[in-house]
């Protein structure tokens, strides 16, 4: 497996890739570990994540973002942007945004989120 750019921002990627040197393209690349778990996720069905939505507690990272991204997923409601300023998190909503991937910031009154994991 190689590293590639992510198929729906492969056009914005090289308008912008002058800009970039080689240590600073990796944001923007598919590291060839996570490629195979997408390769799963189509085999299974074509269509099994296409046009989903993602609910986040954290805003994803670069990493995460290339697989959300080959996935299909359309939108990602997050409940967390802390890391917002971040090398890895400012490529990952360029990347997001390139794709067309709508991106959502939770808006709630309450302070506190309580899941029970027991019945």
């Amino acid at each position: 497996m190689i590293n590639v750019t992510p198929i729906s921002i492969a056009a914005a990627a090289q308008s912008y890739a002058a800009e970039l040197t080689e240590k600073l393209c990796q944001p923007y690349c598919v590291n060839a570990s996570i490629q195979p778990v997408v390769d799963v996720t189509y085999t299974i069905d074509d269509t099994s994540l296409v046009g989903t939505t993602l609910y986040v507690t954290l805003f994803p990272c670069n990493e995460c973002a290339k697989a959300i991204i080959q996935s299909g997923i359309r939108e990602i409601i997050y409940l967390s942007d802390k890391y917002a300023a971040t090398p890895g998190t400012l490529a990952s909503k360029r990347m997001l945004k390139s794709a067309g991937i709508t991106l959502r910031r939770l808006e709630s009154d309450k302070a506190v989120l309580t899941l029970p994991l027991s019945e």
